[in-house]
C-alpha cells in the first residue's frame, strides 16, 4: 500500500458480502499497517460485481493471453456494461440498468 498509494482498494468475494461487519476492521488494519500519507484519500470498498468477479476476470485474462489486448490500457466502464458486452460475446440477454450477472 505504500508503494502503490491506490485511490481505491476494492475487495470482493465472502469479505464484501460480509459487508461492514468485516470491511470496518479491514480499513482500520490497513490504514495502521501504512503511512499517513499514504492511507489519506484512500477508499477500501466492496465490489460490485458479486459473483461475475470470477468470471469476468478469467475472460479478462483469456483476451489479454489469446489475443494480446492489454485489459489495464481499455477505459474504465460501469459493471453493467462490462456485464453487457460479454453477454453479447456470449450470445446471452444483457443485464438491465443496476443488475450485474444472471
Amino acid at each position: 500500500m505504500n508503494l502503490v498509494n491506490p485511490a481505491v482498494i476494492v475487495v470482493d468475494g465472502s469479505v464484501a458480502r460480509a459487508g461492514e461487519i468485516l470491511l470496518t476492521p479491514l480499513r482500520r488494519v490497513v490504514a495502521s499497517a501504512s503511512l499517513p500519507a499514504a492511507w489519506k484519500g484512500t477508499s477500501l470498498l466492496p465490489g460490485a460485481l458479486g459473483v461475475t468477479a470470477i468470471a469476468l476476470g478469467a475472460v479478462l485474462t483469456v483476451l489479454d493471453t489469446v489475443f494480446g489486448m492489454s485489459v489495464h490500457a481499455l477505459p474504465a466502464a460501469p459493471p453493467e456494461a462490462v456485464a453487457n458486452i460479454l453477454a453479447s460475446v456470449l450470445h446471452e440477454s444483457p443485464a438491465s440498468p443496476g443488475e450485474i450477472g444472471p
